[in-house]
This record gives structure tokens, sequence and C-alpha cells, in this order.
């Protein structure tokens, strides 16, 4: 449920409207393992519905988290998933309520820069906010 009001969040403060991955697996787990067995169809903007989308798309892809937890905290598999899906330009991190900041950080950047991708090492779960 959290995710999906996170989705709804970001889709109010972004003019992206391709697709809104939300998922409510540990940040730990290997991104592509998340929404396995979920029951929920394409399209509803699940973990599946992105690697789908990765796996199919022309265009280079931007990808908005909330938060670098939001996307995951096992750096290694991060890795592994950026450089499987070439078309990830880049991720942008929304740390707004937080922080007031976004970064944006290239596909380049995260494969090559050990302390960039580090950043994603940075807790066990996303940081609560109020709605």
């Amino acid at each position: 449920m959290q995710g999906s009001l996170q989705a709804m969040k970001l889709r109010e403060r972004s003019d992206v409207d391709k697709i809104f991955a939300s998922w409510s697996s540990p940040s730990s787990q290997p991104i592509c393992e998340r929404d396995v067995d979920d029951d929920q169809k394409l399209n509803d903007g699940n973990t599946q519905d992105l690697l789908y989308l990765l796996d199919r798309t022309r265009a280079p892809v931007i990808l908005v988290v909330i938060d670098y937890a939001g996307l995951s905290t096992n750096t290694e598999d991060l890795l592994q998933f950026i450089s499987k899906y070439k078309k990830l330009e880049k991720i942008v991190v929304d740390r707004i309520p937080v922080t007031c900041e976004v970064e944006i950080l290239s596909r380049h950047q995260l494969l090559n820069d050990k302390a960039i991708i580090n950043k994603f090492n940075c807790r066990n779960r996303p940081v609560k906010r109020s709605l």
C-alpha cells in the first residue's frame, strides 16, 4: 500500500508517465526476483513490469526512485541490474521529502564510481514519511 502511495506522489511531481514501479519487497532483495510470485497482472506497476519495459524498449530510460533505498541497498545486485539493462541511462534519486535534493546519476557514474554506487548501501529500509 505504501509503495502505491509513493508512486502516486511521484506521479504528481513528475512529467513522466511511462511506468511507475512500486514494490514492497525488501530493498536488499535482488531486483530481478521481486514481485515474481505476485498475482498482479502486467501494467500494475510492479517490479516485473519495470523489467519487462527495460527488456523491450528501444528508447533510453530514466528511472526515478524515492531515496536510494527505494531502489536497492544491495550494491552488487544493483551493478548487475544496471549492467544488464543497457537502455537504463540515468537514475534520478528523489530525496525532496527528506533533504530537498534530487540527484541525477548516469549509467557511467554508477558503473564506474564506487563512491556513487555505495550511496545505495545506506540502510535496511526506506525513509518513513508522513503523507
